[in-house]
């Protein structure tokens, strides 16, 4: 039996976070079992010698304790107060913030925001995971940071003068930014915002770009709004399509072809002339660029009813 994992953390100690957090949400309870070593070898596809590591590791960390006859089971009472790396080494002394949301980040851009764990960061960073809470006080605010982190990248240069290449840029941007991290679409919120201060400030950029001009502002932070709820729309189906290619293991175009007989079937009869003519779906790439230019065409249309902004510029 093999063991492949191109991750730095060594396969047992990925095991043994994903059963800890099992035991954190409740899933197994105290005086629950926990998989056996021959099930863990069935359900992760391990030899019998590295289950029988994770269930050392649930041990050390004070998580689990073997009970004569019936088996390892979640110990009763409260969760240790520090977990320690399995392998006896300290914490890196020069663990930061910055490197706890990086980590997460790359998680999360490989697995999926639903991998991300404050254990199973600690694994990545071969850390005990306690010692992750001196820098972050939990899941929450390590969204935050990681959103905040996105945002606080660089805006591409040089930065154009009139109002419509300023949010014609703006939202080009978000959108690299949610294609590169397709996890952040799921994390933002239009109406519960994250007080994240890079994405604070390019609200604040985008709304004075239209004040500036003449829009009132509370007509401006709605149209900024707007502007984002379009884009992070858009990416939420994207963020759909990665997490069910994750799930499926099957590219949209392979769905595609699988389906092209009922397809067929739902569009012979004539009863949907115009969509059983379409050669090809329409994708996103397409969608974002005629919304876009929709939307700035729609508000170009109305500072010009209004008298508002110099449009020769």
């Amino acid at each position: 039996m093999t063991e492949s994992n191109p991750s730095r953390s060594p396969v047992y100690r990925r095991i043994a976070a994903d059963i800890a957090d099992r035991i954190a949400d409740g899933r197994l309870r105290p005086g629950d079992k926990i998989p056996s070593s021959r099930q863990i070898s069935r359900e992760w596809n391990v030899a019998i010698a590295t289950a029988t590591k994770v269930q050392a590791v649930l041990q050390r960390d004070g998580l689990v304790e073997p009970v004569q006859g019936i088996g390892t089971v979640v110990k009763a009472g409260p969760a240790p107060r520090s977990v320690e790396p399995p392998d006896g080494r300290e914490p890196s002394a020069k663990l930061d913030r910055r490197q706890i949301v990086r980590a997460a980040m790359t998680l999360a851009d490989r697995e999926g925001i639903g991998a991300v764990s404050m254990r199973r960061i600690a694994v990545e960073l071969n850390v005990g995971v306690m010692s992750l809470y001196h820098h972050v006080s939990g899941k929450d605010d390590l969204l935050q940071q990681m959103s905040n982190e996105v945002f606080g990248e660089p805006m591409p240069r040089p930065v154009p003068e009139h109002w419509r290449d300023r949010l014609d840029l703006a939202c080009r941007r978000q959108w690299n930014l949610f294609r590169r991290h397709t996890w952040l679409a799921g994390v933002i919120s239009l109406t519960r915002p994250m007080m994240a201060p890079n994405a604070v400030a390019e609200t604040e950029w985008a709304v004075g770009t239209l004040v500036r001009d003449g829009l009132p502002l509370r007509e401006a932070v709605g149209e900024v709004m707007l502007l984002t709820a379009f884009v992070r729309s858009l990416a939420l189906s994207l963020l759909d399509e990665v997490e069910l290619r994750r799930q499926s293991d099957q590219t949209i175009d392979q769905w595609w072809i699988q389906r092209a007989r009922e397809f067929d079937e739902l569009f012979s009869a004539g009863e949907f002339p115009h969509l059983g003519g379409l050669e090809d779906p329409v994708d996103m790439e397409e969608l974002f660029e005629a919304g876009l230019r929709r939307h700035l065409d729609g508000l170009e249309a109305r500072l010009l009813a209004g008298g508002i902004g110099d449009f020769d510029a």
